[in-house]
């Protein structure tokens, strides 16, 4: 992670792999976990890549938060 800048009032940064450049492409926020998988979010997707995953280039899991729908409203009562 580096910083690239400051803008409307916030720092920005850039987010790399060195051995795989494109893979954080776009990502909001990446981080590493105790059992060494790299987790990957961007916009409407969570994304979860071993270290067998990386060496592929797919991840091993996937979330699409925007397939879900908002709980319905709650009946009004009379």
């Amino acid at each position: 992670m580096r910083c690239i800048g400051y803008f409307n009032n916030g720092f920005r940064f850039a987010i790399t792999l060195d051995e795989h450049p494109n893979l954080l492409a776009g990502a909001n926020w990446a981080t590493w976990d105790s059992g060494n998988n790299l987790w990957v979010a961007r916009p409407g997707i969570v994304e979860q890549y071993t270290l067998d995953d990386l060496r592929r280039g797919a991840p091993s899991f996937t979330l699409d938060v925007d397939r879900f729908e908002p709980p319905p409203k709650p009946l009004k009562e009379p």
